[in-house]
């Protein structure tokens, strides 16, 4: 019998079906639709900042930024400080040893979103460089972390969603986390297809009068 925190409610299951299309609405600009899918997943996780993007060799642990974007709920961090953790991130994902771990788990297959808890104690992780270089700075602490294979790709490349909350306030759930599990899902399967990847052309880069 499946328990009620390990399948998703009807409504929750509308709500999903809705994000998949408005995203594909978006499709066509690489930064809109992920923007819109991180707004949506806060909504509905109760997140407080998110990132979608995409990485290559998640499988071999030689990461490399492909191109991200970032959402926030207004007015509660610095944006500056925020673009100077993501600057550092995207400089060499490598140097964020939990990301590792989460792919050292070989989550990739099956999509596995993982919070801070399933990969470090509380101990090992207030003194790590993940947390007092990126984290503490932009005071974000309860975090997720949900990648996935992009369809058709030849290569070790990857779609990511990073979802996190302000520092004080509580962790995520197991129904978040199966959530952000799901949409992810259904939303990396249409990367490179009916959904933008960073590195085909966007409406974004045409002049205003092309558009």
């Amino acid at each position: 019998m499946v328990s009620k925190s390990s399948a998703l409610r009807g409504c929750e299951v509308r709500e999903l079906f809705r994000l998949v299309g408005e995203c594909r609405e978006l499709g066509d600009d690489r930064l809109a639709w992920r923007s819109h899918l991180l707004a949506s997943l806060g909504r509905l996780v109760d997140a407080d900042l998110g990132s979608a993007g995409e990485m290559r060799g998640c499988r071999s642990l030689r990461v490399a930024d492909l191109g991200v974007t970032h959402w926030m709920q207004p007015g509660l961090f610095d944006p500056a400080l925020i673009d100077a953790a993501m600057r550092e991130f995207r400089s060499d994902p490598a140097r964020t040893p939990i990301l590792l771990d989460y792919f050292r788990r070989d989550p990739l297959a099956d999509g596995l979103c993982l919070a801070r808890t399933d990969l470090m104690g509380d101990l090992d992780w207030y003194a790590s460089d993940d947390y007092q270089i990126i984290y503490r700075p932009c005071g974000l602490d309860p975090i997720l972390w949900c990648f996935r294979p992009i369809p058709f790709s030849r290569v070790d490349d990857n779609a990511g969603v990073i979802l996190a909350r302000a520092k004080g306030r509580p962790r995520f759930g197991a129904r978040e986390r199966l959530i952000v599990r799901e949409a992810h899902a259904a939303i990396a399967a249409l990367i490179g297809r009916s959904l933008a990847r960073f590195d085909e052309p966007s409406p974004r880069d045409l002049a205003p009068r092309v558009r």
